[in-house]
């Protein structure tokens, strides 16, 4: 575990009084200020939360993290360790939403609450993770994704270089059959996705018992960049039945 505690969890906003709890995990290859834009988006009423990972941000001088499961672990103890009563929701974006999944199953698994909702952006479906690596590893599709989705992420070759450092820790990820999640899945897609599949991403619908919902988002695997007001919108949306 860290050597201080809750040196993983970064509150976005201070909001002791907020109803709800947001976890944001993850991005690959970015840090914990990724998310800032959302926090001043989203009503007093949700707290957001977001995690720090070693070798970047206030931890730049730390090392990295190359294992799946050590990530899972790590922030599944912080968690363990700051949560209390309040519902809480996890939002994950590419392979942050598969953090955020095995994130839960850990939980459950050590007897704690679960998320009371998980919403999965532009990621596949666990079951679909390792496949669709699989077959973007070959250099011809992982030069013709990439080539369409620059058209819509006009960073992309930045954000590609950043994102290399976390393609050990991305390609180290198994996923094993279990139980399903039991709360509801919020499904996020990009109508111009290169990189994600829509499918893929439906996917996501055999990884719970319950319901899912699917929000099209305009934009390319970055979209969120460019909709942080809209995807708040619909974060309050969802949480609202979680404040008793």
């Amino acid at each position: 575990m860290a050597d201080s505690a809750h040196r993983w969890i970064v509150p976005l906003a201070e909001r002791p009084a907020a109803g709800v709890r947001l976890y944001l995990f993850p991005v690959p290859g970015a840090g914990a200020s990724f998310f800032t834009p959302l926090a001043p988006e989203l009503p007093p009423h949700i707290e957001p939360l977001t995690f720090e990972m070693p070798g970047r941000g206030s931890r730049r001088r730390e090392r990295p993290v190359h294992l799946f499961r050590t990530l899972v672990r790590e922030i599944t103890e912080d968690i363990r360790r700051t949560t209390d009563a309040r519902p809480a929701v996890f939002f994950g974006h590419c392979a942050g939403a598969i953090v955020a999944f095995e994130t839960a199953r850990a939980l459950v698994a050590a007897g704690l609450p679960g998320p009371r909702l998980l919403v999965a952006s532009a990621s596949p479906a666990p079951p679909e993770a390792w496949r669709l690596l699989h077959r973007k590893s070959r250099p011809d599709r992982a030069v013709t994704s990439l080539w369409g989705e620059r058209r819509e992420t006009a960073d992309l070759w930045l954000l590609a270089l950043r994102l290399a450092r976390d393609v050990p820790l991305i390609v180290s990820y198994r996923y094993r059959p279990g139980g399903r999640l039991g709360c509801p899945v919020s499904l996020c897609v990009a109508d111009r996705d290169r990189l994600i599949p829509r499918a893929c991403v439906e996917e996501w619908r055999s990884c719970t018992s319950a319901t899912t919902v699917t929000r099209v988002y305009p934009g390319g695997h970055m979209y969120l960049r460019h909709q942080w007001p809209e995807l708040a919108r619909h974060l309050t949306t969802d949480t609202a039945g979680l404040i008793g």
